[in-house]
């Protein structure tokens, strides 16, 4: 298993480039280079929106399509929690099989797969903030892991908060048709903008285990040097940071 993209989020905002650390699928800043402003962030610096319409970074055609499992994986710390879009590759004007979002709602963190129109053909998970714990001004990391014919799951922090089988029609996860944005969230033929700080972000192509995002949450700040691909029990490969000696005791 490997990762295919990784952003750390903490790119020389002098350039319009947002990096991928493997090398693929670099971004490019929305409207303005001098749209996104850094923060300091959970590890080193990040992104910060400030749900203006002139900040979010994307791939204008997602390099991904149909994948049959993905685990998705980030860092955010919110300003508000209401209408606020994170992550997607979703188009503005329409919902079709295989597009996705991560939003805040009203107090909730909201996630949309869908396989048809919105609210009819599509997975809708809507987690409570007081239930689960996360809040305004406090870093979390979630994670999300897709498998087609198995389960979608949400963890917040290494512990799952959700899961449900998938069902309908859904093909796969991604469309190649569709942008990849971070920052903004299409919906109803405009966008919501995300307000709050995100780090540390990476899409990989298998469903990732307990065990190994155990191992992503414990990393602390070796979230900005590591983790090229990770094998179980816990061991993680190709480590190029000399600060971390060990990770779950491996």
């Amino acid at each position: 298993m490997s990762r295919l993209s990784y952003y750390k989020l903490d790119d020389n905002l002098a350039t319009a480039v947002v990096i991928d650390e493997e090398g693929n699928n670099n971004m490019t800043a929305g409207i303005i280079t001098s749209s996104l402003s850094s923060a300091s962030g959970k590890f080193g610096r990040c992104f910060d929106f400030t749900n203006l319409s002139t900040k979010y970074a994307t791939i204008t055609a997602s390099p991904w399509n149909q994948l049959q499992t993905c685990s998705l994986t980030f860092w955010i710390n919110p300003d508000t929690l209401s209408s606020r879009g994170i992550c997607s590759n979703r188009l503005a004007a329409r919902e079709a099989n295989g597009m996705w979002s991560v939003t805040f709602g009203s107090n909730t963190l909201n996630i949309e797969i869908f396989w048809g129109n919105s609210g009819v053909n599509s997975h809708q998970i809507i987690l409570n903030a007081a239930t689960h714990g996360f809040t305004i001004g406090t870093w979390d990391m979630f994670t999300l892991t897709m498998e087609i014919g198995g389960n979608i799951k949400v963890y917040r922090n290494a512990t799952e908060i959700y899961t449900v089988a998938t069902s309908g029609n859904l093909s796969g996860f991604f469309r190649s048709d569709t942008p990849f944005d971070v920052g903004r969230q299409g919906n109803n033929g405009g966008y919501n903008y995300c307000d709050g700080q995100l780090d540390s972000l990476a899409l990989y192509n298998t469903v990732l285990s307990p065990t190994e995002i155990t191992a992503l949450y414990n990393l602390g700040s070796g979230w900005s040097n590591v983790i090229n691909t990770i094998t179980s029990p816990g061991k993680v490969n190709s480590i190029e940071s000399s600060s971390i000696t060990s990770i779950n005791g491996v």
